[in-house]
């Protein structure tokens, strides 16, 4: 499978998404036809956002209710990978990726207070990173690159820290 189609598709769905959220136009849609070998995933449709802005406190209410499902696979991912369980890390590279796209698909239809939405920009760009590299690692064809993937994963840029002290969260918890 070429690794960069849906690369380029989640890169392209992010752009548009981001787009939207800073009033810019998104660019014009071309057509033609492109051939590819590759299966192409699609994404599934973002949900619209609500019509006004949360407050702080609601918005950190909402933002811990999107996280827990990602968060929650944090520490088995971690003993997994500890432990050097392949099939287990594979599978939860899976399940990690599909939790951060719903984080990023939730984050994507509030709408935030407006001193949160540049962290949470940065944030829905960071899990872009993230959804696809735990992708490539779920699909790699060896144990070898699927540990190749995980160990290449770049850090995040601090917008998650960011947004939790934004809205008065504090600190990541740690295990």
């Amino acid at each position: 499978m070429n690794r960069h189609v849906p690369a380029l598709l989640l890169a392209t769905t992010v752009a548009v998404a981001l787009s939207a959220c800073s009033g810019e136009a998104a660019p014009a849609a071309t057509t033609g036809t492109v051939e590819t070998s590759a299966t192409v995933r699609t994404p599934a449709p973002l949900p619209e956002p609500s019509a006004t802005a949360m407050s702080t406190q609601d918005a950190g209410a909402h933002y811990l209710d999107l996280v827990a499902p990602s968060n929650a696979l944090g520490a088995p991912f971690r003993a997994a990978a500890d432990a050097k369980d392949t099939a287990r890390v594979r599978d939860l590279s899976r399940e990690t990726a599909a939790a951060y796209r719903a984080l990023a698909d939730g984050l994507q239809a509030a709408r935030w207070p407006p001193e949160a939405q540049g962290a949470v920009d940065r944030l829905v760009a960071d899990l872009a990173v993230q959804v696809i590299t735990f992708t490539d690692a779920a699909e790699a064809e060896t144990d070898e690159q699927m540990w190749a993937e995980l160990d290449a994963r770049p850090a995040g840029s601090g917008a998650a820290q960011e947004l939790r002290t934004i809205l008065g969260l504090g600190n990541v918890p740690t295990d």
